[in-house]
């Protein structure tokens, strides 16, 4: 029998900040416009994930932008944010392809940065966006590794690894890489 693998204590892998439907309700309510809908181009707008600022209110989300046309699917997702007197920051987020969609599962503001992790055909990315628009983007893994955020860091093991990676909170800075016993030992994996 094959010895036990200990695993994330909180897994993250299967979380999507889609379904905090009260917060992307807010968000549509601060942003005077509804959750979903058709715009002039007949292209389908919808916000899939959302994060108001605790202290200044400023509101971030994910915007899915698609319409299915013929044999084609046109798709694009944006990170917005609207800051102080109505000021709009945003960028396309970065997909194999759009037409396979983007999973957020995580969205939230790190004092002025804002911070995204998400799924898309292949990979599994971390980002922040400053306010003043400076992008930084991280690839923590394949779709399906194990992942997880463990106090101001976040950490993967990667398919048929025993050690687990890790990034600081918001920077996105790598951490030394730590053996399967130095992770027990910091609280992020354990035995099932």
């Amino acid at each position: 029998m094959k010895p036990a693998k200990p695993e994330f204590i909180k897994d993250m892998s299967e979380v999507y900040a889609e379904f905090d439907t009260e917060t992307i309700g807010k968000a549509g309510i601060a942003l005077g416009r509804p959750i979903e809908f058709v715009d002039d181009e007949q292209f389908t707008n919808t916000i899939s994930a959302a994060a108001i600022h605790p202290e200044k209110g400023w509101v971030v989300w994910v915007e899915s932008r698609y319409k299915i046309g013929g044999n084609r699917t046109h798709a694009d997702y944006k990170l917005r944010e609207i800051l102080d007197r109505g000021a709009l920051i945003g960028w396309t987020i970065k997909t194999y392809n759009p037409a396979f969609g983007c999973y957020v599962h995580y969205l939230a503001w790190h004092h002025d940065l804002v911070m995204i992790v998400y799924t898309e055909k292949h990979q599994i990315y971390a980002a922040t966006q400053s306010i003043s628009g400076v992008i930084n983007l991280v690839e923590i893994g394949n779709m399906g590794f194990p992942w997880g955020i463990f106090d101001h860091t976040i950490a993967c093991r990667h398919m048929g690894e025993t050690q687990v990676r890790r990034w600081t909170i918001p920077e996105l800075t790598a951490l030394p890489t730590l053996t399967q016993e130095e992770a027990i030992l910091a609280g992020i994996l354990q035995f099932a």
